[in-house]
């Protein structure tokens, strides 16, 4: 099956809705929504464009051309009236985000089959001119092109028979089908969200059965090709325990997401490494031996995770992810060969599953489900599996082997972010009473990375509201948010560090496919490039002196942490046993850092290099931060499902105290916690799973 289909489609499809370009008709589940003509031509430009700016000039020569009237105006209230044709808030935005004081972007992901350029044609006041008649077969091409590139990398095939498998409290991820298609397996924290484990549960219903007892968080439950057994990770490890149940034995040590169970039987692949200075990639493991073998050794920072067997057991596709972008990639199970790059699309994946043909690949990303062919020797374009919304994630496919049916489970998960505060208590009494949180940066998208001004006014963060993550300022109640970065591409800005006069903001964006640290004014402007090294340079902050600038970087091929002058300059390494996230020392003497991303260990080493010493263990990668009192962090080590704790560590007494507890659950992976600079108050990123669950696709048909 081609990825686009060569027949010529009509409609344009965006969250529940439906655009007929012929017809000029919106739909949304089937239901015609009526627009007015202007509001109906502003969808029509914004949808020629999803995912770029589109400027106030360019919409007011499209929607009213050469008329002379009051366009501010005119233009708001189109605006307004098609936000709320779409259901939409200028807030919060859904689909139509604005730029402030440049324009319009349409956020939301379409797929379309039809020529963007019969957009321009039918939205023009001035359509039936012979300009138009002459120029329209070369506006078609360039816009079509530019819309399918934008939109969803192609139109694939629409999803049917879709049903809900499981609808419980909390969020249900992970989900496999049993080799007899009777049973899923799936992680859940369980009716009192205590803790993730792996549950299984009939395919047609009854009580989920919980097979995992352990302590750590379970993850990645695969079957065996017999049904009789489970493999899953925990803590670092892969066990593997009964189906129904019963003793736990743990196999091998894990370092990645994912894992897969060979069809055969005989191998289990996983994301590891043999040491720290190694690069994560894929191993088996041989059952019948106990032996692990490396199959792909990508370069640094680069780490390759969720592994898929290929339904003959001879080939392994996987993801390959650089800081935050990943694609897809095929390799040979016998390895010896250069692993195959399916996609270039550079996105977050959260899985991959094979079709049972081994012809093409399935795999997730923020914006839906994907299919790509899997016997292609370069990147290709990925077609859109268009579910009934875009929130799929992790798929699975199951095969009847005496029919030939196939099924497809997912996790159906809209999550959210946003940025909390509260008081931090001052006399390290645990009885204090609780306080409540106040949002400070809220919306319906991912809200992050909060860095707090040195005068404790402000609030930097990273935000994807308006559908790329851009850098942002508030003040410290949250009000008055200001976007300061207009990169409009890439997976866009993260990491804000506030220079200590309050004058200016290092952050990392990833804008041209490499991550890179850039400074901008605290109150806007054009960025500023500071690294331009092949490899990620990610998690700036500052020096007291506001002379240095500290960040990450793999150019020596680990993750180590280096210093810059912050007007430029050659940087210089100061770790080499590992070094991934640094922060001053209040006297300016000391740089303390965590080894490397996802790892717990706060470590010390002079400003200008030297021993590298721990310093305390319990405190995590992006959950910690220094102010004048002390090292604060999160103590996930002794959280209950009601509340974490916040810890003070005083650098010269080495004592901990309690001195603040916050609710669950809190984001991990992204920059998720900051104290005021006088200790007083602090920030911290709040997971909101607003949709959660698994679906069954009874009859899948790629």
């Amino acid at each position: 099956m081609e990825a686009v289909q060569s027949r010529k489609p009509t409609t344009v499809n965006f969250g529940l809705f439906e655009f007929n370009l012929a017809a000029r008709q919106l739909r949304k589940q089937g239901r015609v929504v009526k627009l007015q003509d202007l509001p109906l031509r502003l969808l029509i430009s914004l949808l020629e464009k999803p995912g770029e700016l589109v400027a106030h000039e360019a919409l007011q020569q499209a929607l009213w051309g050469d008329t002379t009237i009051n366009f501010d105006d005119g233009l708001h209230t189109a605006v307004r009236k098609l936000r709320e044709a779409l259901g939409d808030s200028a807030t919060n935005p859904r689909f139509i985000a604005t730029v402030p004081r440049r324009g319009y972007r349409f956020i939301a992901p379409v797929s379309s089959g039809d020529d963007a350029g019969k957009l321009r044609a039918w939205s023009s006041p001035s359509r039936l001119t012979t300009y138009l008649a002459i120029a329209g077969t070369l506006a078609v091409v360039a816009a079509f092109t530019s819309l399918w590139l934008h939109a969803s990398r192609g139109r694939g095939s629409t999803l049917s028979n879709i049903v809900p498998l499981t609808s419980y409290p909390g969020m249900q991820r992970s989900p496999r089908l049993s080799p007899d298609g009777r049973r899923v397996a799936f992680v859940w924290a369980g009716p009192t969200g205590d803790n993730l484990a792996i549950y299984v549960r009939a395919v047609n219903g009854g009580a989920p059965l919980r097979i995992t007892s352990g302590g750590g968080s379970d993850d990645f439950p695969v079957w065996s090709p017999d049904g009789n057994s489970i493999a899953f990770t925990r803590s670092g490890f892969i066990y593997v325990t009964p189906s129904a149940g019963g003793s736990e034995r743990k196999l091998t040590g894990v370092a990645g997401n994912g894992l897969s169970w060979s069809p055969d039987g005989s191998l289990l692949a996983f994301s590891g490494q043999n040491s720290k200075t190694e690069p994560v990639g894929i191993f088996v493991f041989a059952l019948a031996t106990g032996q692990r073998r490396r199959v792909t050794a990508p370069g640094a920072p680069a780490r390759d995770e969720f592994p898929a067997f290929s339904w003959n057991s001879k080939e392994i596709a996987f993801v390959r992810k650089d800081t935050t972008l990943g694609d897809v990639l095929v390799t040979s199970v016998a390895g010896g060969n250069p692993a195959r790059r399916l996609t270039a699309i550079g996105e977050p994946i959260t899985g991959v599953s094979w079709t049972p043909d081994n012809k093409f690949l399935i795999f997730g990303d923020k914006h839906g489900l994907f299919r790509v062919p899997a016997r292609v020797s370069a990147p290709q374009p990925s077609a859109r599996i268009v579910t009934t919304d875009d929130s799929a994630r992790q798929p699975a496919i199951w095969r009847n082997p005496q029919s030939g049916q196939s099924q497809l489970v997912f996790a159906r998960a809209v999550t959210d972010s946003d940025i909390l505060r509260i008081p931090v208590g001052q006399s390290g009494s645990k009885t204090e009473a609780p306080v409540a949180p106040v949002p400070v940066a809220a919306s319906t998208l991912a809200d992050h990375g909060p860095s707090i001004s040195p005068d404790g006014t402000k609030i930097a963060f990273s935000s994807g509201r308006t559908g790329t993550e851009e850098i942002w300022t508030c003040d410290a109640d949250g009000a008055n948010p200001q976007q300061l970065t207009f990169f409009d591409s890439g997976l866009g800005a993260t990491c804000p560090s506030w220079s200590p006069d309050g004058k200016s903001i290092a952050f990392d964006a990833t804008v041209h496919g490499n991550r890179d640290i850039y400074l901008i004014r605290a109150e806007g402007g054009q960025a500023r490039r500071l690294t331009n090294q092949p490899t990620a340079d990610a998690q700036p902050s500052w020096s007291h002196d506001g002379q240095w600038i500290y960040f990450m970087s793999a150019r020596s091929g680990t993750h180590q942490i280096w210093k810059m002058r912050a007007d430029g300059g050659e940087p210089k390494q100061l770790t080499t046993g590992g070094g991934y996230q640094a922060l001053e020392s209040p006297d300016g003497k000391l740089l303390f850092y965590v080894r490397d991303r996802g790892e717990h260990g706060v470590w010390s080493v002079p400003v200008n290099g030297g021993s590298e010493v721990p310093v305390l263990e319990t405190a995590w990668h992006n959950a910690w931060a220094v102010s004048a009192k002390g090292i604060y962090y999160l103590d996930f080590d002794h959280a209950t499902s009601s509340a974490v704790p916040v810890n003070r560590f005083d650098i010269l007494t080495r004592n901990i105290v309690t001195v603040a507890k916050v609710p669950p659950p809190i984001t991990r992976g992204v920059p998720a916690f900051a104290v005021s600079p006088d200790g007083r108050w602090l920030t911290w990123v709040a997971s909101n799973d607003r949709q959660a669950g698994l679906m069954l696709v009874r009859d899948f048909r790629w």
